[in-house]
C-alpha cells in the first residue's frame, strides 16, 4: 500500500488555483520534496500541457515512483532524488519550482539552501511558489501554529516553523523576491516568490 497524506489530499484542489495564473506560458515546474506524490499527479492531469517533475530525498523516491507508474502520465516522468544542501539540481534553468509543506520540516541551513538553489537556478520573473505554515514577518503565531511549532522542535530541534523575514533575508539579496503572501485554510499560505 502505498504512503497517504491527508494534507496533501485535502490541500491540492485548494492550491492549485492559487498556481495557474502563473502556469502561463510554463513548459516545466519542478516540485521538491514530493512526499506521497499525490499533489503532483493531480496537478499534472489536470495540466497535461506542462512537465511536472518530481523529486525528494532518496528514501522517498520507491514510493513515488510507484504512484507515478500508478497514474501513467505522459507529463509525468520519473522522479529525481534532490537533496537541497547539494550540487545535484536538475539542470537549470528552472521556469517555475513548487514545494509544499517542506520548510518547516527541514533545518534552518537547508531552507536557506533551497531558497539560494532556486534563486541561482531560476529564469528572470521565474516563480518559487511556497506552502506551509509562516511565520508573516515576525508576527506572532496563532494558538494552533504555536502548538505546532512546538511539536516540531521536541521531534527536532533543528525544525519549525519558518519566519519570512528571514527568508527574505537570504533570498533577496540574490534577487529571489516575495511578491505575495496568500491566506489559505488552516493558518497555511502561500509565498508567491519571483525571480527579479
Amino acid at each position: 500500500m502505498q504512503p497517504y497524506s491527508q494534507a496533501a489530499e485535502e490541500n491540492k484542489t485548494v492550491v492549485l488555483p492559487v498556481l495557474e495564473p502563473r502556469l502561463k506560458g510554463v513548459d516545466q515546474v519542478l516540485e521538491i520534496g514530493s512526499g506521497t506524490a499525490e499533489q503532483i499527479v493531480y496537478f499534472a492531469a489536470q495540466h497535461p500541457e506542462v512537465r511536472w517533475q518530481a523529486s525528494d530525498l532518496a528514501a522517498n523516491i520507491p514510493h513515488i515512483q510507484a504512484r507515478i507508474a500508478d497514474a501513467a502520465l505522459a507529463n509525468l516522468p520519473d522522479p529525481v532524488i534532490l537533496d537541497v544542501s547539494g550540487d545535484a539540481w536538475p539542470s537549470p534553468p528552472l521556469q517555475f519550482v513548487y514545494t509544499s509543506n517542506t520548510l518547516h520540516i527541514m533545518s534552518w541551513q537547508a531552507v536557506a539552501c533551497l531558497l539560494r538553489g532556486c534563486a541561482e537556478r531560476l529564469v528572470a520573473g521565474g516563480h518559487l511558489c511556497v506552502y506551509g505554515p509562516f511565520i508573516l514577518d515576525g508576527a506572532p503565531l496563532c494558538d494552533s501554529n504555536i502548538a505546532f511549532d512546538q511539536h516540531l522542535r521536541e521531534r527536532d530541534p533543528l525544525s519549525g516553523i519558518r519566519d519570512t523575514a528571514a527568508m527574505r533575508e537570504v533570498a533577496e539579496p540574490l534577487g529571489l523576491l516575495l511578491q505575495e503572501q496568500i491566506a489559505m485554510p488552516h493558518n497555511n499560505h502561500v509565498l508567491i516568490w519571483q525571480k527579479r
